[in-house]
């Protein structure tokens, strides 16, 4: 199998490249940072290759899957995984900042398919693409609002490119709180939040989940464990090793129409 994974110079993608890799499947490592893309590829193996892509740049995308399709003689599978978040209060979310979200986690995932369906259809492949529980199934984050009405676009995009394209299995993979693994593996979401913003947001949190009624899908304690990056590296591996596991599940699968009594598409709860 021939699997372009999108958002693998670090964190959960270049964990699920690897991942996959080890289990005999040819990887194209693909983001912007080629550099790093080449020492995730070498640890890889032999089989895997290194293609820079901008997501945000159609020119880009269009010249990294030529570059995949020649290297690898086709594709099978497409893992979106590219993804930013800003952590501020939607009071407070620039026209800039909107715009950098929706270019990365909605508009790019579009792009990047656009490049990848010819391919994928002439082989009946597979795309899947990395959303999160706080899209459809639990209450955004906070001060992550932003982030959650991208991701909720996300899925929406998937179900439109599945209507157009039947000829591809497409899948959304909705991750719970996740950190990757060690070094260059470990996700970089949000390397650049304020420290103030984050005790803010923490304290937004706790103060929400103490409130009679409420039912927040995770306790102020597990978010603020998220947030900071305090969950252990045995975790970590754990929750790396549960996600590509499901992704290569997740080829030659389709998520079923919605209905209002459909199940969520295929997720995994990766806090206790």
């Amino acid at each position: 199998m021939r699997v372009a994974v999108v958002g693998a110079s670090a964190g959960l993608g270049r964990c699920i490249g690897i991942g996959l890799a080890a289990r005999g499947v040819r990887v194209a490592f693909m983001a912007r940072r080629k550099d790093r893309l080449e020492n995730a590829a070498k640890e890889a193996g032999t089989d895997a290759a290194a293609v820079a892509c901008d997501v945000t740049d159609e020119a880009s995308c269009q010249r990294a899957f030529a570059e995949v399709t020649e290297t690898f003689g086709g594709l099978d599978a497409l893992v979106y995984t590219t993804g930013m978040g800003v952590l501020a209060p939607l009071a407070d979310v620039t026209a800039a900042q909107w715009a950098q979200l929706f270019a990365t986690n909605v508009t790019g995932a579009s792009l990047v398919t656009a490049a990848a369906a010819p391919h994928l259809a002439a082989n009946a492949g597979s795309a899947v693409y990395l959303s999160s529980l706080s899209a459809s199934y639990s209450t955004p984050w906070p001060m992550l609002g932003a982030y959650a009405v991208s991701k909720a676009a996300l899925d929406k995009l998937v179900e439109a490119w599945r209507i157009e394209h039947p000829n591809i299995g497409f899948t959304r993979l909705a991750v719970g709180d996740s950190f990757g693994g060690s070094g260059d593996s470990q996700t970089e979401f949000n390397k650049t939040w304020d420290p103030a913003a984050l005790d803010a947001a923490c304290a937004v949190q706790a103060a929400w989940a103490a409130t009679p009624g409420q039912r927040p899908a995770y306790s102020s304690a597990q978010w603020q464990n998220c947030a900071r990056r305090e969950l252990v590296s045995a975790q970590e591996h754990k929750e790396c090793m549960l996600t590509y596991a499901y992704i290569q599940r997740a080829f030659g699968r389709t998520d079923p129409p919605p209905s209002p009594v459909s199940p969520p598409p295929l997720w995994i709860p990766l806090l206790p």
